[in-house]
């Protein structure tokens, strides 16, 4: 945000009042007050904020939101499409930090025919919509625990990836184990425990209302989220106040639950739903509020190491240049290089440097660590280094066919897959995408494989060229021309496309009446 790093200290927040089941913001400016004083700087919501009064609270107030959206309750869901209306009416507003598309509804199939690949189609094809119209916040999903690799494969136009996350008091492995597959941004859109023991013969806690074991469940928690920060962007811890209306009478607080031991809710593995608020319904601060006033006021340990991208030397190379700049900290780092793998022992120039030189390399795979160390803990990267045995074939770009879209169109997808490398290495292809002629367009991403643009308008032309790389060489360039309606006269020139534009009765691009 702003060109800084943005770490969430959130709370899930639905503030509804004794006696309803309803949401209400009668307490808002005393919430707003409570968050201050325990430094929170984040609140999720489960639907989106309809009044434009409480947002500008929150903006003024420094908090921001991720904004939630359900798949189909409410007049801004996702199946009606009411979604983009209001990602469009306050795409511009300071209090949005991130659009979150559903909630862990992958635990739910049977609110999509039976097959939650349903579920996944719709939030890969509302995430582009979204991109479509505010390309400037991030998309986000609140993911019941960790997504599979197929899931992430499945939905790539997700930015950032919350995980709903109840594993006792060590959810933040779910944060690491994200980062096993996948660079992306993650946080724990959910996480936290209740300040109710299920459990009778509990050998810590005493049974009943129990704040004490709700504040140690934090403690843990939030420690684990904020020990991991080199690969997890924060938290939004469940829930800022009591809700009284989840289990029972919404006049009374009922313990409700389930049975002792029967799910991951530190400390009793029981989840009692109208007892999960750092305050209670009437706002008064429980022991848990101390514990997340302490960790989100702190000091944040940001060391985070970056052994830089993976290199591919040609044939003959006996020496390389390791790159640790990229790795930070609030404070000093010291840099210790080493080597982890390879056919040969290589020789470093200077191990400590952030830049080391490294010799006597062989043809074969290096694998180097790098192990930074700041004022509040270490963390480790490794890079891979890979001498080509044989000499390199360059890769093809083929950005696809030209093509003629009807009037109206809006956007469209480029396609690069037919790209292809003739000896299947070093690494896997990467693309670069730009605009060579034509009104300037959005592009999603310059480096995907078949981005969306967006903004086309009638009666124009837009080249665009695709370069790929396979890690060691980069391809000959390759273009595709898009024109769009409107018609007018049908006098094309095989081979010439300047000036052409829409699509002919033919069904071949036409002049325009201009050119």
């Amino acid at each position: 945000m702003n060109d800084q790093r943005f770490i969430i200290k959130g709370v899930c927040y639905n503030p509804v009042p004794v006696g309803s089941t309803l949401r209400s913001w009668d307490t808002l400016d005393e919430d707003i007050l409570l968050m201050q004083g325990t430094g929170i700087n984040t609140i999720r919501t489960y639907s989106p904020i309809e009044e434009a009064w409480v947002l500008d609270r929150l903006a003024s107030a420094g908090i921001k939101v991720i904004m939630g959206f359900t798949a189909y309750s409410g007049a801004y869901n996702i199946n009606n499409g009411g979604y983009l209306t209001y990602v469009d009416s306050f795409k511009d507003h300071d209090a949005i930090l991130m659009w979150e598309l559903g909630n862990e509804y992958n635990y739910h199939p049977e609110w999509f025919g039976g097959d939650v690949n349903n579920w996944y189609a719709m939030l890969e094809n509302a995430a582009q919509q979204i991109h479509l119209i505010d390309p400037g916040h991030p998309v986000s999903t609140a993911h019941g625990e960790l997504p599979s690799v197929t899931t992430l494969a499945m939905v790539p136009s997700v930015d950032v990836w919350g995980m709903n996350v109840y594993r006792w008091d060590f959810s933040h492995h779910a944060i690491t184990d994200f980062a096993a597959i996948s660079d992306k941004p993650c946080y724990l859109s959910e996480t936290g425990g209740d300040s109710y023991n299920s459990a009778p013969s509990h050998p810590t806690y005493s049974f009943g209302a129990n704040e004490q074991m709700q504040a140690d469940a934090t403690q843990a928690l939030l420690n684990g989220v904020f020990a991991n920060l080199d690969v997890g962007s924060g938290v939004a811890l469940f829930e800022f106040s009591d809700e009284w209306w989840k289990a029972g009478n919404p006049a009374t607080q009922d313990p409700g639950g389930a049975a002792p031991y029967s799910s991951g809710v530190p400390y009793d593995g029981a989840p009692n739903e109208e007892y999960w608020g750092i305050v209670d319904v009437f706002r008064t601060e429980k022991l848990a509020s101390g514990i997340v006033n302490a960790v989100y006021t702190g000091p944040a340990c940001l060391v985070s190491a970056h052994a830089g991208s993976d290199q591919f030397l040609p044939v003959g190379s006996t020496g390389t240049t390791l790159d640790g700049s990229s790795s930070s900290h609030s404070g000093a780092l010291a840099f210790e290089w080493s080597q982890s793998g390879g056919p040969t022992a290589v020789t470093f120039a200077d191990p400590t440097s952030m830049h080391p030189s490294v010799s006597d390399l062989n043809a074969g795979v290096y694998t180097f660590s790098l192990t930074v160390t700041g004022d509040c803990g270490t963390s480790i990267d490794t890079v891979q280094v890979t001498v080509n045995q044989t000499a390199n074939t360059p890769p093809v770009a083929d950005a696809g066919s030209d093509r003629c879209l009807p009037s109206g169109t809006g956007a469209t997808r480029l396609n690069g897959s037919a790209s292809h490398d003739p000896d299947g290495g070093p690494a896997a292809l990467t693309f670069v995408w730009g605009q060579t002629a034509g009104p300037v367009l959005n592009i999603s991403s310059s480096t995907a494989e078949s981005p969306m643009v967006s903004g086309i308008a009638d009666g124009e032309s837009y080249t665009f060229e695709l370069v790929v790389f396979d890690g060691l060489d980069t391809s000959a360039p390759s273009s595709v021309t898009i024109l769009v309606d409107p018609l007018f006269v049908d006098d094309f020139e095989s081979g010439d496309l300047s000036g052409w534009s829409g699509i002919g009765l033919d069904g071949g691009p036409v002049r325009r009446r201009d050119s």
